[in-house]
């Protein structure tokens, strides 16, 4: 089910549609708009996954997170339980440069636009840091990225790798 708009509402709620119908309200609170992680499951690294506080099913009781996923391909909509996946999330340490409405609209838009998910330039700290402070930009690329490149330089002054002549 593919979220098709969205309606903010007078009263810090938000009317969520989808493909097949479907209406979901939610009320935005506090929470709404914060960054929120756990570590990424079956990796040997502390490579986090981010997602996006977004609120509470006025009828039901569920707590929705947003968050890119290569499992669903794109950025989408889930609740808080899958998001953990059975794991303890936190609030990530991080003031968002835009207001949490900015952050909640924008990462919205990424849902709506189901821009496919890329490990390397779209992954989901890419779209939590695109929408709370407008950088397309992943914290554990760069890492392992610069981890890579300083065993590259080791191992060319070791000797180890030679530059082809």
């Amino acid at each position: 089910m593919n979220l098709i708009d969205y309606t903010f509402l007078n009263n810090r709620s938000l009317r969520l549609n989808f493909s097949n119908g479907r209406s979901i309200w939610v009320n935005l609170d506090v929470n709404s708009g914060r960054i929120v992680t756990r570590l990424k499951r079956n990796t040997i690294s502390n490579v986090q996954h981010t997602g996006i506080w977004l609120g509470t099913d006025i009828h039901t009781g569920v707590s929705y997170i947003l968050h890119n996923h290569y499992l669903q391909g794109s950025a989408h909509i889930t609740d808080y339980q899958t998001y953990a996946a059975g794991q303890e999330a936190f609030w990530k340490d991080d003031v968002c440069m835009n207001d949490w409405l900015e952050v909640l609209e924008i990462a919205l838009n990424h849902v709506v636009s189901r821009k496919r998910y890329n490990w390397l330039d779209y992954n989901c700290q890419t779209f939590t840091n695109s929408a709370c402070h407008n950088r397309s930009r992943s914290e554990d690329v760069e890492k392992w990225g610069r981890l890579a490149f300083g065993f590259l330089a080791i191992a060319l002054a070791a000797g180890f790798v030679t530059r082809a002549s």
